[in-house]
């Protein structure tokens, strides 16, 4: 698992979630998290949401290498 792209943001939550972060993630050769959101919540945990309104979609499957190996 690698983080492919991140994007510091700046963007207070009025009371509610504030992001953190935009990221896309690699979770394996085949499979991609593409537009996410790292926020904060008011308690101070920390979640992952993709992003609203997104064109890209969220997920990616590689055609390369898409065959399951038994």
């Amino acid at each position: 698992m690698k983080i492919l792209d991140l994007y510091p943001v700046v963007v207070g939550g009025n009371g509610g979630l504030r992001t953190i972060a935009e990221f896309d993630l690699e979770l394996s050769d085949t499979v991609r998290l593409l537009g996410l959101r790292l926020l904060e919540t008011p308690d101070g945990r920390r979640i992952v949401l993709p992003l609203a309104g997104t064109y890209r979609g969220t997920g990616g499957i590689s055609k390369r290498k898409n065959r399951i190996r038994g």
